[in-house]
């Protein structure tokens, strides 16, 4: 399994030898086997080479994902790229950009002249409904 960690979780992990992470959509942290009872059970920590990544080594009491699989990573990129789901995903997604890209009903003056990205022409169009001048990419 891959999880997110921030220092509190790191330490959790090394203090109570559980996996530990960090939720991002709880902002939180959690041990994996919290509910299931299928802790990971660390033994070995290390870092990469540039000291961005972390990777727990550790015996799992049971099953890692929660579908029950012993591991999250069962999918084979090849079956995914075999599988006909991938491009009806990808037609999908483009219809659903289209329609909106047609929701929002730019006016004809601001149908790119000069060669600009959706997103530039998107952000004029409600900066000039709002008054507002255009924010860059740096101002976010």
């Amino acid at each position: 399994m891959q999880g997110f960690v921030n220092r509190d979780a790191l330490a959790t992990t090394v203090s109570s030898k559980k996996a530990t992470f960090f939720s991002r959509s709880r902002s939180a942290l959690w041990t994996k086997g919290e509910t299931s009872k299928n802790f990971i059970n660390v033994h070995d920590i290390y870092l990469d080479c540039d000291r961005d990544s972390i990777i727990y080594l550790g015996k799992p009491d049971g099953p890692t994902c929660h579908t029950g699989s012993e591991t999250c990573y069962y999918t084979s990129v090849s079956d995914l790229l075999e599988n006909e789901q991938v491009d009806e995903n990808k037609v999908a997604l483009t219809t659903t950009i289209s329609q909106r890209k047609d929701q929002l009903a730019l006016p004809h003056k601001l149908e790119n002249p000069l060669g600009l990205n959706d997103y530039s022409l998107i952000m004029t169009y409600f900066a000039r409904k709002s008054g507002k001048r255009q924010m860059n990419y740096a101002e976010h």
